[in-house]
């Protein structure tokens, strides 16, 4: 509970972590952080509160939330984060409005981007990206997240993504989760199961 209280209270989030949960969010101080596992597993909760605390320390670029469609974002990211019952006061610190192009966390504009297909790796293009969270990776085109990846140029640039298990031959898997710890530099990722959440 230590991690993360606003006005020496922890966040309601804080205190049903499992242990799995508090080791990711510990953890979770590389380039590229991936949160996967089943769903229901308590990944996304985690996964959010990590990304709330980086939103604080982004400099030198934007701060993208990436999903397959913008209508998903606000599903998967912004109703979370706007739910008092997971996130206390900062809840009020969420501003968006389904399918607007961005948004407000914390006072910084959080640019909101839709991924369903090869051709949006465009709305990439001449972005600095400081923060980046990105739900469900598997489901973004490959081409879009190469992109988001070569755009990620500032020193401290962070992702945090989520991903539920995918086919072993899925380009994350196979190109980027597999390497991990094998000559692939700055990412992490953390396994989680219906046990963990």
């Amino acid at each position: 509970s230590e991690l993360l209280t606003v006005d020496g209270e922890p966040l309601p989030a804080m205190s049903t972590l499992g242990p799995q949960q508090i080791r990711s969010l510990k953890e979770s101080r590389a380039c590229i952080n991936v949160f996967e596992g089943a769903i229901r597993s308590g990944k996304t909760v985690v996964s959010l509160l990590r990304f709330l605390m980086a939103v604080v320390f982004a400099r030198g670029g934007v701060i993208v939330v990436v999903a397959r469609t913008r209508d998903s974002a606000y599903r998967n990211v912004f109703e979370p984060l706007m739910d008092a019952s997971l996130f206390g006061p900062l809840a009020r610190l969420v501003h968006y409005t389904a399918g607007a192009p961005t948004g407000r966390i914390m006072g910084r504009t959080i640019h909101v981007l839709g991924a369903n297909d090869k051709k949006s790796e465009k709305v990439l293009r001449g972005l600095t990206v400081a923060l980046a969270y990105v739900d469900e990776i598997t489901v973004i085109p490959e081409e879009f997240f190469t992109q988001l990846l070569g755009r990620m140029s500032p020193p401290k640039a962070k992702l945090f993504g989520t991903t539920n298990p995918d086919s072993p031959a899925h380009w994350l898997k196979a190109k980027f989760l597999d390497r991990i710890g094998k000559g692939l530099p700055n990412w992490r990722s953390w396994h989680f199961t219906l046990d963990d959440n």
